[in-house]
């Protein structure tokens, strides 16, 4: 590593310092100003001297070019943003804010070019010119003096002489943790935008929302994070998008509907009143929620108890919620133009205390779980209150926590699927009490006892798009039963050194990992070397390029991640989109529990490809869990068999030579270790032995030769949790064999193969 010089580091920290001055005075003159240099905005990315801020009293974002955009994505985009509270920019909210040109698949670009076009107390324009295969993108930001909102419009022109069908574009926000409110209308992760109540989506938290705003868009994805439309770009054609990121210091989404009221010159009335708690009590974080035709539609905070929210002519649902409290009764309200509505709510019930309490059915030891409320209250604006929640990580098996009173069903899961199985307990929560729920799991076997041991190989913490931080990593993947800890954020390691701090309060291996993101393709390496980063451009770097880099910072492993989503290197290599071309130095084909099951199955397949040509790249699995309160860490699992316990150096070998299964519950003990090599030979024949179990019950187990099922067995006896089955195999050439299993409950379990080498003897000649 090439040390900077001492002058270098200290022009950089005068330069921050100056930016950083030059910022604030800006931002307490309420004018619009642009500045060139590291982002003012706090904990921000940008940190190159030729990068440039647009900012004024309100708002502040940071556009990279020279800093690398995220994921591989063309410089020129919104990297950094924040609210400015007090006349000061606050933490980085924004992680990227963009147009893409087709989804996530941008690659290849070759130029981009950013400019100040304005630059003035009234008004600040940058400008941003790039290109996408043949085709220019022209996008203009647009910040006046006292507003909250930047307008955004880019020009896509085809200046080739062939069209691109079934393009996706459209802009796309993604920000530094918080939480999402979707399109109001729109439920689903992915799809058409049919049905939406609104052209707009926000990432909120309790001090901040972000708001992407797109007229244009035909369907989304990401739950609303990207609004698109599909098109075909002719030849000599153009296009032109408009859309709008807003900017706010507090979770009130109502600003949202606001900016689409005034875009669209939409008429209607308010609504407002009081919100207390029964008896007159306060509440805390008080908000008034909309709905409309049933579905949450926007909310309002009510500052002091009392608020006022806006609203398109129309019929509405309207009620108060709290942090912790109870929610009001509903009331229907019409909203009529120009008119003014009162209704106040003065019967929130106050929160009340849960203490969980989770033991090891049989030994009574205390035992790390999720609890997830499968019946009961739950806020629509997730700051107020949670759904799922965690044992604590020093206090084993237990945690407290408040929660709104009323009747609940709470599921409590520890390795579910796996070892044990999960326990619904009902309780019942009362305002201002406290209430104690126990849950007993049984655990049905010990893996370790046989040698084997779990880790999901593919998770986020909060950094980029996740939403978990560090300690709550651990805790999730503790709640699952996972004997390692694994951590693979996008192109950073900034959490590798808190991370290693929490697994070593709980004697947990801690293999720390970097998710590789440019545009063409991810890949998890590991492990590297504790907190340090690639020193390359990810995005404008070749995949031979990224290999090498990955060996240097001590990655003894890569794996192909999401291998056939949009960004995943086999669909990139089946499209001719990656720069140099294959490259195999890689070890493992990962089987990714967030993609469609569809893709899973093609990484399945091409992992039998590759083993039909005698190539040796084994399974891997991960959740690539960004969010635990939403996803559950090791629903998917690599389950390595390791004779020396659970050490990362012994289960990188496991890795690299197949000892290993991936799985979604279903439990495989062979008799021959998958990734073994057998001699035998030729025209004889042998029995495969293989112990089965399944805390859900077996369904059906396959052997596969050459890709296809040979053999399938789905009669288990009366006690179908358990069982021991023989396949007896000719030896009639090369050949390999793994299994793939199902549970009851439709899980699935794939193992890596049993290559078998047929073996003839010739007479020696004379």
């Amino acid at each position: 590593m090439t040390r900077k010089p001492y002058s270098w580091i200290l022009l950089m920290v005068v330069l921050t310092l100056v930016l950083a001055g030059a910022a604030t005075a800006a931002a307490q003159t309420g004018g619009v100003k642009v500045v060139t240099g590291p982002t003012p905005v706090i904990n921000g990315d940008a940190s190159k001297p030729e990068d440039i801020t647009l900012m004024n009293d309100r708002l502040a974002v940071t556009f990279s070019v020279k800093t690398a955009s995220p994921w591989g994505v063309a410089r020129g985009g919104i990297v950094d943003g924040c609210p400015i509270v007090n006349g000061k920019p606050t933490l980085d909210r924004i992680t990227l804010v963009d147009f893409l040109p087709n989804a996530w698949s941008n690659w290849p670009t070759t130029y981009q070019k950013v400019t100040v076009v304005k630059d003035t107390p009234e008004e600040g324009v940058i400008q941003t010119v790039r290109d996408w295969e043949k085709v220019e993108l022209v996008t203009t930001f647009s910040l006046k003096k006292g507003e909250d909102v930047i307008a955004m419009v880019t020009t896509m022109t085809n200046k080739g002489d062939q069209p691109y069908p079934d393009t996706i574009s459209g802009y796309v926000l993604w920000t530094n943790g918080g939480y999402l409110f979707s399109t109001p209308g729109l439920a689903e992760k992915k799809g058409s935008a049919e049905g939406a109540l609104a052209d707009w989506a926000v990432a909120y938290d309790q001090d901040w929302t972000v708001g992407l705003h797109g007229p244009y868009m035909t369907e989304y994805a990401y739950f609303a994070r990207d609004l698109n439309t599909k098109w075909t770009v002719k030849p000599g054609e153009s296009r032109t998008f408009e859309g709008w990121v807003q900017i706010g210091p507090n979770g009130d989404v109502s600003s949202a509907l606001a900016l689409e009221m005034k875009r669209k010159k939409m008429t209607g009335g308010a609504v407002s009143g009081q919100v207390a708690a029964v008896g007159g009590g306060k509440v805390e974080s008080p908000m008034v929620v909309a709905e409309k035709n049933g579905k949450t539609y926007t909310w309002c905070l009510a500052p002091g108890g009392a608020y006022k929210l806006s609203l398109p002519a129309g019929k509405y649902t309207i009620y108060a919620i709290g942090k912790g409290f109870a929610p009001s009764a509903k009331a229907e309200v019409e909203i009529k133009d120009g008119a003014a509505v009162e209704k106040s709510f003065k019967d929130l019930a106050a929160p009340g205390k849960v203490t969980f309490k989770v033991k090891e059915e049989g030994s009574n030891q205390p035992i790390d779980a999720r609890i997830v409320v499968e019946e009961g209250y739950a806020p629509v604006v997730s700051f107020l209150g949670k759904k799922t929640f965690f044992t604590d990580l020093e206090k084993i098996g237990g945690t407290t926590v408040e929660i709104a009173p009323g009747k609940y069903v709470f599921k409590v899961q520890s390795g579910e699927n796996f070892i044990a199985k999960a326990q619904k307990v009902e309780a019942v929560v009362k305002s201002n009490e406290a209430a104690t729920v126990q849950a007993a799991l049984a655990t049905e076997v010990n893996l370790k006892e046989k040698g084997w041991y779990t880790a999901d190989l593919h998770h986020h913490s909060n950094l980029l798009d996740g939403a978990t931080p560090p300690e709550y990593v651990v805790r999730s993947e503790l709640a699952g039963r996972l004997d390692f800890l694994f951590i693979s954020d996008h192109d950073t390691a900034q959490n590798h050194g808190e991370l290693a701090k929490l697994a070593g309060l709980r004697k947990m291996p801690f293999i720390h990992g970097i998710e590789v993101s440019p545009s063409y393709a991810h890949f998890n390496i590991y492990p590297t070397q504790l907190g340090q980063n690639m020193s390359l451009d990810v995005g404008a770097s070749t995949v031979r390029q990224l290999f090498d880099e990955s060996r240097k910072l001590g990655a003894k492993v890569i794996a192909v991640n999401h291998g056939f989503n949009a960004y995943g290197y086999y669909y990139s290599l089946d499209s001719d989109n990656v720069p140099g071309g294959f490259q195999p130095d890689y070890d493992l084909v990962e089987i990714n529990s967030a993609v469609p099951v569809k893709e899973q199955d093609k990484a399945v397949k091409k992992a039998y490809e590759l083993w039909n040509q005698g190539y040796r790249y084994y399974l891997t699995a991960g959740t690539d869990t960004h969010d635990v309160w939403a996803d559950q860490s090791g629903k998917i699992r690599v389950i390595a068999h390791l004779d020396g316990g659970p050490t990362v150096d012994g289960l990188i070998t496991a890795l690299r030579t197949g000892h290993t299964y991936v799985s979604y519950g279903p439990l495989i003990f062979p008799e021959v270790m998958f990734g073994e090599e057998l001699r035998l030979e030729k025209g004889k024949s042998i029995d495969l032995k293989f112990g089965f179990q399944s805390v859900n019950g077996l369904k059906s187990v396959a052997l596969v030769k050459g890709g296809q099922a040979v053999d399938t067995k789905t009669e288990f006896g009366a006690d179908n949790k358990k069982a021991n089955l023989t396949f007896t195999v000719a030896v009639d050439g090369d050949a390999w064999y793994s299994l793939a299993v199902e549970d009851a409950n439709g899980n699935k379990a794939f193992t890596n193969p049993i290559w078998v080498k047929a073996v003839t003897y010739t007479k020696t000649a004379k």
